[in-house]
């Protein structure tokens, strides 16, 4: 349950579909934690965890142990963010787990409506 009259809450979500592009810098983690800081200070939230999933696709996300511990977290915060939406999951397997709002750092549609 969602603290009352705490700051809004969010937690980050990086991915990399291969530990090789860990290494290469390509969609970085350090890059990706960088968008979801800066999304989550226009949007005046406040990170309380970023979660990794490195070596999983975006069709392999969804079931994952770290997905899990995502989805797990989503009544207690405000919402999600990521660098793409891609990140999470791959389009058309994104839907709207919960009702949580979710915010990518580079494409900012609201997911709310």
């Amino acid at each position: 349950m969602k603290p009352s009259n705490a700051t809004r809450r969010a937690y980050g979500f990086v991915r990399l579909s291969t530990e090789e592009q860990a290494e290469e810098g390509r969609a970085g983690v350090l890059r990706q934690r960088h968008d979801i800081e800066l999304a989550a200070k226009v949007h005046g939230l406040t990170i309380v965890k970023t979660l990794e999933a490195i070596g999983l696709s975006g069709t392999q996300v969804l079931g994952s142990p770290v997905f899990d511990e995502l989805v797990r977290a989503l009544p207690t915060i405000d919402g999600v963010i990521v660098s793409q939406v891609d990140r999470l999951v791959r389009p058309g397997y994104l839907g709207d787990p919960r009702g949580v709002r979710s915010i990518s750092a580079s494409w900012q549609a609201d997911l709310d409506s």
